[in-house]
């Protein structure tokens, strides 16, 4: 039976941001130690998994959302963010296909980047990429 290994998808797409050299740390799920700004913070979730049968074999697609967000010092600027959110966002251009084990993820949207917001002393522009994961 085919399956979807989450970990794998989670560390193709850090991998991607890491292997881009943005300038910036990547602060990591579950990592005590938060990386001084500018960083990205990196959430991939997983939405409702949706399973086909076709001819006796299973094909698993699921939806899934990574939402990277840009943390800046307030005093930086708001340029500073956006370019790098814009930066982000062409990592990722609709239609993208990156392998995973007995299948793909792809890019289904153009990635949306939210309008950016104060939290405390640091500036926080998110961006969202929305995408499905398929195993044969």
């Amino acid at each position: 039976m085919a399956t979807i290994d989450t970990n794998q998808i989670t560390g193709i797409l850090q991998r991607r941001l890491y292997d881009a050299s943005l300038g910036v740390t990547l602060a990591l799920p579950n990592v005590a130690k938060v990386p001084d700004r500018p960083r990205l913070e990196i959430v991939h979730l997983a939405n409702d998994r949706r399973g086909n049968t076709m001819k006796g074999s299973e094909v698993i697609r699921e939806p899934r959302s990574l939402i990277v967000t840009v943390v800046t010092d307030i005093g930086i600027g708001l340029q500073s963010s956006e370019d790098i959110a814009d930066s982000v966002a062409a990592l990722f251009p609709e239609g993208l296909k990156l392998a995973i084990t007995g299948g793909e993820i792809t890019v289904t949207a153009p990635p949306q980047i939210g309008p950016g917001f104060r939290d405390e002393a640091e500036h926080r522009n998110p961006v969202t990429v929305r995408l499905e994961s398929v195993v044969y």
